[in-house]
């Protein structure tokens, strides 16, 4: 399964499993890390909108737990601030295996 897994201080991390989506993300410029989630460097608030944006334009899932700030709170906030348009499809998890899409 594929999803937007975390929005860290500098940078967005990609659970990604599909071929589709690694050709996407390489054509984005994310590159693969060693621990195998693929790294979208930003260094400013635009920029991570940009990044944000070009990720739910692949309509892929956005992370969404009920604790922290999770990818899909940070997409609702820039989306407050007008620097994102539409919606993301969420995901969270009810347990091992149990993907929960909202």
């Amino acid at each position: 399964m594929d999803y937007v897994e975390a929005v860290l201080a500098k940078e967005v991390a990609i659970h990604c499993e599909s071929n589709e989506l690694k050709k996407n993300l390489e054509q984005l410029g994310a590159v693969a890390s060693h621990s195998g989630r693929w790294l979208m460097a930003y260094d400013s608030r635009s920029e991570l909108a940009e990044r944000l944006s070009a990720l739910q334009a692949l309509d892929i899932f956005f992370l969404d737990e009920p604790a922290g700030w999770p990818p899909a709170a940070v997409y609702e906030f820039l989306r407050n601030e007008g620097l994102v348009r539409g919606d993301v499809r969420k995901i969270s998890w009810h347990g091992p295996g149990q993907p929960f899409i909202h």
